[in-house]
């Protein structure tokens, strides 16, 4: 993680609050990469545990033009999720959307405003555009 952060220059290496969520296993970051170039940072995600994806970013915490086409595969990759998941992972991301909510809230409340090329945005309106939320299908047996 520390070593995609420095290479795309976003937040993910300088922000504790990533290890804390994979910790609490609230979230978990992913890699996702171009398959004729996976060895080369892409895009990084915060992903929940039902495969909701809260961000998605890649060079200085933008977004590049292809994103719809990485938007396309990630929904893919939701679906197939979704058939492989059990009655924890969906008691998790339960647990895990009710604190993205509050957070989402408290973003709000505190006006927090990004800066750079987000030119002071809040930044619940960014991360809420981020936001690729499933549909839940019924878990697996536990």
């Amino acid at each position: 993680m520390l070593i995609e952060g420095q290479k795309l220059q976003h937040c993910i290496h300088q922000n504790e609050r990533y290890f804390e969520r994979m910790n609490k296993r609230e979230s978990y970051i992913l890699f996702l990469r171009k398959t004729n170039e996976d060895s080369v940072p892409y895009y990084t995600l915060e992903v929940e545990p039902n495969g909701t994806v809260r961000q998605k970013r890649t060079l200085f915490n933008r977004q590049l033009e292809d994103i719809e086409e990485a938007e396309g595969f990630l929904q893919k990759w939701q679906k197939q999720l979704q058939m492989k998941l059990h009655r924890e992972d969906f008691e998790l991301a339960k647990r895990s959307k009710e604190l993205r909510i509050k957070e989402m809230e408290e973003l709000r409340r505190q006006q927090v405003r990004l800066h750079g090329n987000f030119n002071g945005r809040l930044l619940a309106d960014v991360l809420a555009e981020d936001l690729m939320e499933v549909t839940e299908t019924e878990p697996l047996a536990a």
